[in-house]
């Protein structure tokens, strides 16, 4: 693991293309991330979407819970325009994706372009209609990618429409979340471009948004957001005081 000047640690495996610190201060921010070492809690306008924390059941386990019934996705489609080409080298990352920057809460950020590795541990969801929240556990590591939207419900018709434009030469970025104590990332866009890299088997271009300094989740928050009753009283049972 090797380290830049901001003090973030990059698996040496990753090519860092550049970072920026950016402060955000839009008005109309509504995406957050919070969390400390074990855990990570995604909110779109305060609403949690997905989280996890350590399942103490084995080598930093993790129980990550994210709901099926909305989508980041769809509140977060405006700045589509932005992560659709790729940046251009003169161009700074928070004016290339001043409409990214504009979705996040206030606060002070990392924008880490980067190459990842095409086969990146990504922790798939899957399509349960029965049910509102995917359940599952997971071993994170660096460079992991939570995905946020089913891969049965991706398009394959903007699978390939990315697929040409990466031989065409195109870096679109995968654009992911994270705060600075975090083992692993939520996708928040991008899932159909993360699987055109794959298939083309050329390195993700990805844009690693990291939240400096965050503030845990409530303990109230999760256990509202946890329908499972044994998710609840794990929560309670093994999450570190607030």
């Amino acid at each position: 693991m090797n380290k830049s000047l901001s003090g973030i640690s990059h698996p040496k495996s990753h090519r860092v293309i550049r970072e920026e610190n950016v402060v955000a201060v839009s008005p109309g921010g509504v995406l957050e991330v919070r969390g400390d070492s074990f855990e990570a809690v995604l909110q779109i306008s305060q609403e949690v979407i997905a989280a996890y924390w350590a399942d103490c059941e084995g080598s930093v386990g993790q129980h990550l819970v994210r709901s099926v019934s909305r989508q980041p996705n769809h509140a977060l489609a405006r700045f589509r325009r932005s992560v659709e080409t790729s940046v251009p080298d003169d161009l700074p990352l928070m004016e290339h994706f001043q409409e990214v920057a504009a979705t996040l809460v206030s606060g002070q950020y990392a924008f880490v372009l980067e190459d990842v590795p095409v086969d990146s541990y990504v922790v798939e969801q899957e399509v349960r209609p029965e049910v509102t929240l995917d359940i599952t556990r997971f071993y994170p590591g660096f460079g992991a990618m939570v995905a946020t939207h089913p891969r049965a419900a991706l398009s394959r018709l903007t699978i390939d429409r990315h697929a040409q434009a990466i031989r065409r030469g195109e870096r679109p970025a995968v654009i992911t979340v994270s705060h600075d104590k975090a083992w692993a990332e939520f996708i928040i866009d991008g899932h159909h471009k993360l699987h055109a890299y794959q298939r083309e088997n050329v390195a993700i271009r990805r844009l690693n948004i990291i939240r400096r300094q965050s503030s845990r989740a409530t303990l109230q928050d999760l256990l509202s957001f946890l329908a499972d009753r044994d998710l609840q009283k794990h929560l309670r049972e093994n999450r570190r005081a607030d």
